[in-house]
């Protein structure tokens, strides 16, 4: 069974989120990624002027406009926030 490159942001994103590296700031969410090689990165989460839900990062922003898409650490949001409903 082949995995979609959907399914496959859905399933990073849940891993983010059980992960905690999903942090509420203020009014946005920074959502850290695991450290690969001493590498780790932590991208913006946050409700733009037009009300959309927007990320900082370089898939978001290539893919941006593919309506309704979402990347991993929007998906992490969303996760967390229904981890923490369910707690």
């Amino acid at each position: 069974m082949k995995i979609t490159n959907e399914k496959r942001r859905e399933m990073r994103g849940e891993s983010l989120a059980k992960m905690g590296l999903v942090v509420r700031d203020k009014d946005m969410f920074k959502v850290s990624t695991p450290s690969l090689r001493g590498k780790q990165a932590t991208y913006t989460v946050y409700r733009g002027g037009d009300g959309r839900v927007k990320c900082d990062c370089g898939e978001y922003e290539a893919n941006k406009a593919a309506n309704g898409f979402r990347c991993e650490h929007i998906l992490a949001v969303k996760y967390s926030l229904i981890q923490k409903r369910h707690k």
